[in-house]
């Protein structure tokens, strides 16, 4: 972190250009991205306020940990206010009432499988399936099902919405249907 010039500053610099202290919080004044975290470029990058001020003031943050608020306040880069913690503790901090360990619904959240690839993001699996399933279900409930002019069978999903056949084969039996049809008619008369 070594950012230098006349229009930067140093990140220390940049830092206390965008920070105002209250009472107990040191708010951070520059942008906030949607959830109420800082941001602060450094060295080309986005980075989050809060880390910067614990790494400013305390240091490198430890390999595998996250930061979290303690004041439980977003735009808070107060370093006394921050710790490194797992990212599953940092997660069951933030709800209230949480009995650590567990999600809301009562499923075990130690399982590896509720961790991302980085090991840094914890989800509850389950909670996730049910939620999944919840959303595909009001799809299928909104989306109005299609029949084949042909063989009347539904059109599936993957056809275009104005589909009128359910298959390239479909499509060309009825074609000849047609045809047979219109030569029969012809014929007739």
């Amino acid at each position: 972190m070594h950012l230098m010039g006349a229009k930067h500053g140093t990140p220390w610099e940049r830092f206390w250009r965008h920070v105002r202290v209250e009472e107990k919080c040191w708010i951070w004044m520059g942008y906030r991205d949607p959830r109420g975290y800082g941001r602060i470029n450094v060295d080309h990058k986005a980075m989050l306020a809060h880390r910067l001020s614990y790494e400013l003031h305390l240091g490198p943050i430890p390999e595998g940990l996250t930061i979290d608020h303690l004041c439980r306040v977003h735009s808070c880069v107060n370093p006394n206010h921050l710790e490194a913690v797992t990212a599953l503790e940092n997660w069951t901090r933030g709800i209230p009432g949480q009995t650590k360990g567990w999600c809301h619904r009562g499923h075990d959240l130690s399982i590896e499988a509720n961790r991302r690839k980085d090991g840094r993001t914890v989800y509850c699996k389950a909670c996730r399936r049910l939620k999944d399933r919840a959303a595909a279900q009001r799809r299928r409930l909104a989306i109005p099902r299609h029949y084949c002019e042909f063989c009347e069978q539904p059109i599936g999903r993957d056809r275009r919405p104005d589909a009128r056949f359910c298959s390239a084969k479909c499509n060309s039996d009825a074609r000849h249907q047609r045809e047979r049809l219109s030569k029969a008619s012809h014929a007739t008369s």
